[in-house]
């Protein structure tokens, strides 16, 4: 017998250090859970194209950092993290990363090809095109206990820090959506484990 999922109301409070919950947002977009805890404010992807490559950085504008969103979701076993962000800043990933010519594979796929506790059949069923493997994610966010409460912190999180293997693939599909493939991360309150 599976127990019920606690509120996201107390994840988030959770993840924050005890900050709680003061608002809900919809994000219109079927392919999303319908429920979603913040992590933070998107800041920053940072990735690799090969394990050789230098690495890169996808920086969204200051303007649109309050509507990109970092959230897992706390039904999952292994808290899959999602990635949300506005048309504006869809539009640009869609010129940078998506190119029509290129090899599409289906989410799960690419899962299945970074390994780890995420490499599952368990995603919507969309194409998505791979920009790299996700090295790190930047947010913006308020836990109690941070240095100035009123203004914030941004966290960095090193994906595959412990276990230095399975790390996510970042991926892009058709509408400009950034979507994490795959992984050995969870996130578990206060922080991205892995």
């Amino acid at each position: 017998m599976t127990s019920k999922p606690r509120d996201p109301r107390k994840h988030y409070e959770a993840w924050h250090w005890g900050i709680p919950s003061t608002k809900t947002v919809k994000w219109k977009d079927e392919d999303y859970p319908d429920e979603l805890v913040e992590i933070g404010k998107l800041a920053e992807l940072h990735y690799k194209r090969s394990p050789r490559a230098p690495g890169q950085i996808v920086n969204v504008s200051r303007e649109y950092i309050g509507r990109s969103h970092v959230a897992f979701d706390h039904n999952h076993r292994c808290q899959r993290i999602y990635i949300y962000t506005p048309t504006e800043v869809r539009r640009a990933a869609l010129r940078a990363f998506w190119n029509p010519r290129t090899p599409r594979y289906a989410l799960s796929v690419l899962a299945k090809m970074a390994g780890g506790r995420h490499a599952t059949s368990d995603y919507p069923p969309i194409e998505v095109q791979p920009v790299g493997s996700l090295t790190h994610v930047t947010y913006f966010t308020w836990k109690k206990g941070d240095d100035d409460d009123k203004r914030g912190s941004f966290y960095i999180h090193a994906f595959s820090e412990e276990t230095k293997r399975n790390h996510p693939i970042l991926a892009v599909d058709a509408q400009g959506r950034f979507w994490i493939a795959g992984g050995d991360y969870t996130a578990p309150s206060p922080g991205i484990t892995n």
